[in-house]
């Protein structure tokens, strides 16, 4: 069908037999596409709120009946989301330029240093929270939240590193380095969203759960930014992914939201991956 994403077919077809893993994007109320989803023989995981969207398994052969259902808008896959790779360089390279290079010290010399700001890092935790590089002068830790919205763990616990180095490259202060290491917000508070298990994965619905729960908890941690250092691994376009729904009802809500480009380097369609796809959001290279 024209609302079905190909990504949904191929996977039934790489997995015959299995309940396919989709998210179901609705034109409005998503009670009755439940239901019809359940008459299906499918089954519900979740449903959200910052876009109409329900995370849904449906068995391959019912996919074309539920699409056909009205009220629903597009099937996605919901596909794995990846961490977004960092390249090893020079450590005195990076002690003496990187701060320079991305003008992050003359803000610095100004006293921008994003204190009072929340910067919500979803990925895969910030481990420990008690870190030197996120304490505050007065000593308390700067990671003043922790939400883990991935069902298969229950550990708000960074298990995998990439959240928590993406937290150093923000809001790291460099205490553990002597200052040789500087995050570019160095007093910002850091407000950590896990979507991830401890093996790193995650999918694209538990990349929607974790940017409802920051549109929810925006005011009250004056959330003004959040880093989604990750991408999706099928490519579809901003128009109808449930992920670039889901960021651009935080950007026009007044959260400033930071994608990663990816690392597709010359790939004919490395332009084309949720979130960083999307033209409301600011995506860095």
């Amino acid at each position: 069908r024209g609302n079905v994403s190909g990504a949904v077919f191929d996977w039934a077809g790489q997995n015959w037999g299995d309940p396919v893993p989709v998210v179901v994007q609705t034109t409005g109320g998503s009670e009755d596409v439940a239901g019809a989803i359940e008459s299906a023989g499918g089954s519900v995981e979740r449903e959200f709120s910052i876009i109409p969207a329900i995370e849904a398994r449906i068995p391959a052969s019912s996919i074309a009946a539920v699409a056909a259902t009205p009220g629903v808008a597009w099937v996605s896959l919901n596909a794995p989301v990846v961490s977004t790779g960092t390249y090893k360089v020079s450590t005195k390279t990076l002690a003496t330029t990187y701060a320079v290079s991305v003008n992050a010290n003359d803000p610095w010399s100004k006293s921008s240093t994003g204190a009072g700001i929340g910067v919500a890092i979803v990925d895969t935790g910030i481990s420990p929270s008690g870190h030197e590089d996120f304490k505050a002068s007065n000593g308390n830790s700067r990671v003043v939240a922790e939400v883990e919205v991935n069902p298969n763990t229950s550990n708000i616990t960074d298990g995998y590193g990439h959240g928590t180095h993406i937290a150093g490259i923000i809001g790291g202060d460099g205490s553990l380095t002597g200052g040789k290491y500087i995050g570019i917000a160095p007093e910002a508070n850091l407000i950590s969203v896990k979507i991830a298990d401890d093996d790193g994965n995650s999918t694209l619905a538990d990349a929607i759960a974790g940017l409802e729960w920051v549109y929810d908890n925006r005011a009250a941690y004056n959330i003004r930014v959040v880093n989604l250092s990750l991408h999706s691994s099928v490519a579809e376009s901003y128009r109808i992914s449930p992920l670039n729904a889901a960021v651009e009802s935080l950007w026009f809500n007044g959260v400033f939201v930071v994608a990663a480009a990816g690392n597709f380097g010359a790939a004919a369609d490395a332009v084309s991956y949720p979130p960083a796809n999307d033209p409301f959001v600011m995506t860095v290279g």
